[in-house]
Formats: structure tokens, C-alpha cells, sequence
């Protein structure tokens, strides 16, 4: 149960906010979540926490909380997700839900759900380096 080492500078929120913009650029000609939602009753499988857990910087979280309330901490019901969020959760990210694919709201989405399936590369001065 060993947490995720921190990085030697956390994400900043103005460096959340330059992050977005890069990733205000369409990677695809399509909405990938139309792809899969036909196979899960209509919702992109990574807008489920039952799928994936979104989990966000700590700054990024405070930057979207201030702009909107869509997103939340989440909490974890099981036995299980408590084990899961203790042993993954770092110390400058939290796993967070967001009130649903219904109640999207594109510009506050995390980096995340920005990226997903693939996740930010981040070297420990805290630059992204790609998506792997």
C-alpha cells in the first residue's frame, strides 16, 4: 500500500489551464464515445466510475470546482474500491466522478477524459511529455 511518489512540483492550475488548451484540439474526426456507447446502453464506457475512475491532479480538481460542479470526490462503496483508492490514489491526484455523460459539460471535462484510454505522460518536473 505504498502511495504514488510525488512529483517534485505539482501541476499548477495555470498549468491545468495551458494543458486544456492543447487538448481543445480534436485528436479524431469522431466522437470516440459514439463508438462505444452502442455497447453500454448508450454511455461512453469512460463516463461510468464503474468502468473507469477519472482521477485528477489536485489543482485540476480545484480548477474545475471553481468553474463548475460537475465534478465531485468519489466516494467508493465497496470494500474493494476503498482498498483500490488507498492503494492508487497519489498524493497530488484524487479520484473524482462527474455528474455524467447527460450533464457533459466539454470545456470542464478533466485531462482524463481529455485522453482517455491513454493517460499523460508527466516527468517529475512535472512537464507532459506525451500519452501513453
Amino acid at each position: 500500500m505504498k502511495k504514488t511518489e510525488k512529483i517534485e512540483k505539482s501541476l499548477q492550475e495555470d498549468e491545468v489551464e495551458y494543458f486544456y488548451s492543447l487538448l481543445a484540439e480534436e485528436v479524431t474526426g469522431y466522437d470516440c464515445g459514439t463508438l462505444c456507447s452502442k455497447d453500454n446502453g448508450g454511455e461512453p464506457f469512460c463516463c461510468k466510475v464503474e468502468n473507469a475512475i477519472p482521477i485528477l491532479y489536485i489543482n485540476e480538481y480545484k480548477l474545475v470546482r471553481s468553474r463548475t460542479d460537475l465534478w465531485s470526490k468519489w466516494s467508493p462503496k465497496t470494500k474493494e474500491d476503498k482498498t483500490f483508492k488507498k492503494e492508487n490514489e497519489g498524493l497530488d491526484t484524487i479520484f473524482c466522478e462527474c455528474k455524467g455523460v447527460q450533464f457533459c459539460e466539454r470545456n470542464n471535462r478533466s485531462i482524463s477524459c481529455r485522453t482517455f484510454p491513454l493517460e499523460p505522460y508527466i516527468d517529475k518536473r512535472g512537464v507532459i511529455v506525451g500519452l501513453v
